[in-house]
């Protein structure tokens, strides 16, 4: 029996039943492709949680789990920098996308390599005027 899905973090859908009829059987193996948000329920099946939560439910995750990372459609670094260099007349960036590690990361390599771009991670309901 095998299930492919594609719905992201394992945050909606109908992965979500697949899940909770799976994750208990150590029969099963889950594979998760690409990245996991922090807090979603695919970076909890990724990290090995014992118990996960499902509708509502906690589950023991006694199934298999690998994670295949070659699928994953986000850029990487490297790549936005890229796209960011070439666009021209452009002063403001503003981060709103990923975990907190990785925004500031990408702000302080931008800072170094674009000196005269504004490089912004708006902090929740912190307002800004374009």
């Amino acid at each position: 029996f095998m299930v492919i899905a594609s719905s992201g973090m394992a945050e909606g859908g109908r992965i979500l039943h697949h899940l909770e009829h799976t994750v208990w059987d150590p029969e099963a193996v889950i594979i998760l492709t690409g990245f996991q948000a922090e807090n979603t329920l695919g970076r909890k099946i990724q990290e090995g949680h014992e118990r996960v939560p499902i509708f509502g439910k906690t589950h023991e995750l006694k199934a298999k789990v690998i994670t295949i990372h070659e699928f994953s459609a986000h850029a990487d670094q490297a790549g936005l920098h890229n796209y960011i260099a070439k666009l021209k007349g452009l002063k403001k960036v503003f981060l709103v996308h990923g975990e907190v590690e990785a925004a500031n990361a990408l702000q302080k390599l931008l800072n170094e390599r674009l000196p005269n771009l504004e490089v912004h991670i708006p902090k929740p309901q912190e307002l800004f005027e374009i």
